[in-house]
């Protein structure tokens, strides 16, 4: 192609535009294939039920993965005990499940490099500390909490970073024999080194965070004998063979102190790619599962979000695309998800735009036909449930679906009170029908004429405004909106809803007339 490319004399701008997009995509495949299997995890902590930035997370690594023929892992960093919430493991992986995002390994799926849960591989992790004590990376730190916190309030007072002062990085070998005799309680804490080097972030670009000139040295093994995230993650990261780490913005400080464990463990670190911060619509705030339960992932699966609606939608916020806003499946995104399109600075979701997404996968369903009948299912099983009555008529589900897919975003919201005269044969009240016009009882008997030679045809909705106009003609005194309004009136027992003729096209011309048939008998009862 290159070739040919070159002969029709397009010469550089034709090769620049092959190999842009998703021709950079392939080389970057290429290029990874080269270097190994592409290895990406996504690790959160089970404190509360999945939400949008970390459903967002794990979609980027999912899509990093696959588009590389990788593979995606989950990882459970349980660590903080104090924090654990119940079932939220078991919500996070039902979630990942709903969505498509399932885990080629992890605490259910399994895999080599099992367990998946850290409190579950503390035996790891202390192991692994005993290097870092015994190559002078690490040492035991015996300051009590009362001075921490005191060191913690004074730098506040003294409006600077709170920081420990290294205090117990140059106790003698007696002293800490000493304070391990008394039994005087320890943490494990990381010499950090100044003057960090900086690393190249596959998002953001050059990056550096002198993190030792900054903070003091950090705990690698609580007093409890559990890692904090900073140890494990790097721990794990490492023996779970993770080749890329891609994690929110807000962990971008922290990753030169992970570089300096990787070279005091003299192991060599993945590649590291910080996405950008999920802003609220204000465009000020970050966005956060304590901004209430609409930001949980259940909450949209509850609501009638499609899961590759809510993915797809995700991306807009984040891109990763040649087009930040094109309408695309799960399969669809891995193809074409490039990680050097990733946006390099905070996005904004604005939760309004998520119903038209979803009205947007609705459509491409409704144009499959394997997902065509499954969405029928879906609005008779919605029907059913909500009226409590059995619907086997497949045809006429087919046709409100067809007619009203471009004006819902979900199916629930015809199951709506502004729908019940499809399920439900609406109560008419005369007096209603009356005020329309004097002249109600000879138009419902010309619509009833109308309907009567047309009862078993299926007609479309541009045919029976072209035949209601021409029944019109026929009934004097009475204006073309008193006319549609009394045919209204008579199915739907309401002034609003569809046009008249979408009214009859999904009724049916059969259930019209029974409805106009009944409508003439209470006038003419009352």
């Amino acid at each position: 192609m290159v070739i040919m490319l070159w002969k029709e004399r397009r010469s550089f701008l034709a090769l620049l535009k092959f190999f842009s997009g998703s021709r950079c995509n392939i080389i970057h495949r290429l290029y990874s294939q080269q270097e190994g299997k592409v290895r990406v995890r996504f690790a959160p902590s089970p404190t509360g039920y999945l939400h949008l930035g970390g459903l967002r997370t794990a979609l980027y690594n999912y899509l990093f993965a696959k588009s590389n023929n990788g593979d995606f892992i989950l990882r459970i960093e349980d660590t903080d005990q104090t924090r654990l919430v119940p079932d939220s493991l078991q919500n996070l992986e039902e979630m990942l499940e709903w969505t498509g995002l399932s885990p080629d390994e992890g605490p259910s799926a399994g895999g080599n490099y099992a367990p998946y849960k850290q409190s579950e591989r503390l035996e790891v992790y202390q192991e692994n500390v005993k290097t870092l004590l015994e190559n002078g990376s690490c040492y035991k730190c015996f300051c009590a909490p009362q001075r921490l916190e005191l060191l913690r309030k004074n730098a506040i007072r003294n409006k600077e970073t709170p920081r420990y002062d290294n205090k117990c990085r140059t106790l003698s070998e007696t002293q800490v024999k000493e304070n391990l005799n008394d039994g005087v309680p320890f943490v494990i804490r990381f010499k950090m080194k100044s003057r960090a080097k900086p690393f190249n972030d596959l998002i953001v670009g050059k990056t550096l965070y002198d993190v030792g000139s900054i903070e003091g040295d950090p705990v690698m093994m609580k007093r409890d004998g559990f890692p904090t995230y900073h140890f494990a993650n790097v721990v794990d990261d490492h023996l779970m063979k993770i080749t890329h780490v891609l994690r929110g913005q807000e962990w971008q400080m922290s990753t030169n102190k992970h570089l300096l464990l990787y070279e005091a463990f003299g192991w060599n670190p993945p590649k590291f790619a910080h996405l950008p911060l999920v802003l609220n619509k204000d465009g000020r705030t970050k966005l956060s599962k304590r901004f209430g339960n609409n930001t949980y992932v259940s909450h949209f699966q509850e609501s009638g979000i499609y899961p590759e609606a809510l993915l797809n939608f995700l991306t807009f916020c984040g891109s990763g695309f040649e087009d930040n806003h094109e309408i695309l499946t799960l399969p669809e995104m891995v193809d074409k998800f490039s990680i050097d399109k990733v946006l390099n600075h905070s996005a904004v979701l604005d939760l309004e735009l998520l119903p038209g997404v979803n009205q947007a996968h609705l459509i491409r369903r409704f144009q499959d036909q394997d997902l065509q009948e499954k969405l029928i299912t879906e609005l008779k099983v919605a029907v059913e449930n909500q009226y409590e009555i059995k619907f086997s008529d497949r045809d006429f589900l087919y046709r409100i679906l067809d007619l009203r897919k471009y004006h819902i975003s979900n199916i629930k919201e015809l199951i709506t009170s502004e729908y019940s005269y499809l399920w439900v044969k609406p109560d008419v009240e005369p007096e209603k029908i009356r005020a329309i016009t004097p002249y109600a009882e000879t138009t419902i008997k010309c619509v009833i004429g109308y309907l009567a030679t047309i009862e078993n045809k299926s007609l479309l909705s541009e045919d029976l405004k072209k035949d209601l106009k021409e029944t019109y003609q026929q009934v004097s005194g009475v204006s073309w909106p008193a006319f549609m309004k009394v045919i209204r009136m008579c199915l739907s027992a309401t002034m609003e809803g569809p046009s008249v003729a979408d009214m009859i096209t999904m009724l049916g011309p059969s259930e019209v007339l029974q409805r106009m048939r009944r409508a003439q008998e209470i006038l003419e009862e009352g």
